[in-house]
């Protein structure tokens, strides 16, 4: 029941009797759902000065597995990539195409990290695929980053928030108050400010093998056939 309820999230409807929506489900779906996905949702934030990312939800479940031989936790790997300029304003330059007719863009990172010479901190190379592709260098970077060490190939979705508090969340945001109001106050301005949603997961070992089948082949890598 559960993996049939984990296939069919996106299009499942919790119903009661007569088709009306039993109260508490919805929870208990959203919560078998946040458990098992694979995939890691981060935020995107602004304020009256800046946009930024310091937002990542990371569950034991949500390991992204190509990351985690880098000489580092795959978690905290991750929340730093996020956090790189470079990797903030790719995913700022993507989200303003999105609109009402384009409601989520999505695109993938062939990613290398690597620790500066001081060790102080991590910094990445990164480049979109599907760049790399139309520019006729995706054989050649992918030959290179191979001489440094097997490269992490990432999807990224994005989408921008919707402005809808339901019965649920009003309720759990009163017991909140009531515990602590300085941080109702604080959790509703975070949310006020979230101008945009992203998703991560990791899809390296399924973008290998078609690139390897496309340099092999000398064929277009077809990325649309990737979930």
């Amino acid at each position: 029941m559960i993996i049939g309820i984990y296939q069919n999230m996106d299009t499942l409807k919790p119903s009661g009797f007569s088709e009306k929506q039993t109260y508490g489900l919805e929870k208990a779906l959203r919560n078998i759902y946040a458990t098992n996905h694979s995939s890691i949702p981060f935020f995107i934030h602004q304020d009256k000065r800046q946009w930024f990312i310091n937002s990542v939800a990371v569950s034991t479940n949500s390991t992204i597995k190509s990351l985690a031989y880098r000489g580092g936790s795959s978690d905290e790997i991750l929340v730093d990539l996020v956090q790189q300029e470079k990797f903030r304003n790719y995913c700022l330059s993507v989200i303003n195409r999105i609109d009402k007719n384009n409601p989520i863009e999505k695109f993938y990172l062939v990613i290398l990290p690597r620790n500066l010479k001081d060790n102080s901190k991590r910094a990445f190379w990164f480049n979109d695929i599907k760049q790399l592709q139309q520019n006729g260098k995706l054989k050649e970077v992918i030959e290179k980053i191979r001489l440094l060490g097997e490269p992490s190939i990432l999807r990224v979705q994005l989408s921008k928030p919707h402005r809808v508090m339901d019965k649920y969340f009003k309720e759990e945001l009163k017991y909140l108050s009531q515990i602590s109001a300085l941080k109702a106050e604080e959790l509703v301005n975070t949310i006020e400010q979230v101008s945009g949603i992203g998703e991560i997961s990791d899809h390296t070992e399924q973008m290998i093998d078609l690139i390897d089948q496309w340099v092999l082949k000398k064929e277009p890598l077809k990325l649309a056939n990737v979930g």
